[in-house]
């Protein structure tokens, strides 16, 4: 169901549905182009800040808040039920605690979960049916997404879909290089590595990083200019977490 993000607290749905629905998760659309520092207004579900029960996931969690002066931020709701939901520890445990969210009300209560609603169709899609499909676009997402959520299996599928795509004959990122005064286009971006190893840093994912190694490596023409690959490699140096004496920067040396 899409509503306007500031009239999600209106939004009153009878445990009694046809499709026996008991808690309903909500995702705000991410608006392009929204004006730096203009802030959502926290919506409400009786009277309680939905930030309460947020699930900060990812670079979304920065970007979801920013809305346009001229269209209202919409909030995308899924109807869920919580039988499902306990693959994921994280609602496992929400469910099973003394949390607001796990007592029963009149209405369903709806849980914010902060990454785009298209993330959380793929997380729902798989504790549902694990038969999911990750749009390459969107698969850093949803590892920040598996992560926070306790889902290792799904993380474990985005991390693939980032490697299988990217060892392929596509490029993950755009690329353009001048060649003798002339703009030469290569391919759309799809996933910037840059992006990837970070993610890789942060969430402790040795697979990506052996792979944006890899990924470098066999282009490393494309990228050794580059201002943010001599940061990535300095980033690298200081992640040495004891000091040898013949020291070793890991992502040179992979």
């Amino acid at each position: 169901m899409e509503v306007d993000s500031s009239r999600v607290g209106e939004v009153k749905w009878d445990r009694n549905n046809q499709i026996f629905a008991d808690v309903l998760l909500a995702a705000d659309e991410v608006q392009e182009g929204s004006p730096s520092g203009t802030q959502t207004p926290q919506p409400k579900v009786n009277d309680t800040p939905l930030s309460f029960t947020g699930i900060p996931v990812g670079p979304s969690a920065a970007s979801s808040t920013l809305l346009t002066p001229h269209k209202p931020r919409k909030t995308i709701l899924f109807p869920a039920h919580k039988a499902m939901l306990l693959r994921s520890e994280y609602f496992k445990t929400m469910f099973s605690s003394s949390f607001k969210e796990a007592q029963d009300h009149e209405y369903l209560q709806v849980v914010h979960v902060d990454c785009s609603p298209e993330v959380l169709k793929i997380v729902l899609d798989f504790l549902y049916t694990e038969n999911v499909h990750i749009p390459i676009q969107h698969a850093t997402d949803v590892l920040f997404a598996a992560d926070m959520l306790f889902i290792e299996a799904l993380k474990g599928k985005a991390a693939t879909v980032i490697s299988t795509v990217g060892m392929g004959d596509k490029n993950l990122a755009d690329r353009t290089h001048v060649l003798e005064g002339e703009e030469i286009p290569v391919e759309e971006e799809l996933i910037n590595v840059y992006d990837v190893i970070h993610a890789a840093w942060l969430l402790k994912i040795q697979k990506l990083e052996e792979f944006c190694a890899k990924y470098l490596a066999f282009r490393l023409e494309n990228y050794i200019d580059e201002e943010e690959f001599e940061e990535l490699i300095v980033e690298s140096a200081g992640r040495i977490e004891k000091r040898q004496e013949t020291d070793s920067i890991e992502l040179l040396d992979e």
